[in-house]
């Protein structure tokens, strides 16, 4: 029996996008829009943008320069990015 999940080589794992980035380290440090703006800096991305090929960027100096609750959040994020990625390259 075949379903779209097991046709779809991602097996229904969705993309993370930098909307996802964004809403995970808000609601990790408590709401504060400031590191996001950090982050976006240290990037050199702009902070409003819906770039996938920012995202990895994004994710790199997040990992760098975070800790705690914050870089956990970061880091699942990460896998998930990282899992989609292996799956959908082939």
């Amino acid at each position: 029996m075949t379903t779209d999940i097991a046709s779809d080589h991602a097996y229904g794992l969705v993309r993370p996008l930098v909307a996802d980035l964004h809403a995970c380290i808000i609601d990790a440090c408590g709401g504060d829009p400031q590191l996001w703006s950090q982050l976006c800096e240290a990037a050199h991305v702009c902070p409003d943008t819906d770039d996938q090929a920012a995202l990895a960027e994004l994710v790199a100096v997040a990992l760098r320069t975070t800790t705690g609750p914050v870089r956990v959040a970061v880091a699942s994020l990460n896998i998930r990015l990282q899992a989609h990625t292996a799956l959908t390259t082939r």
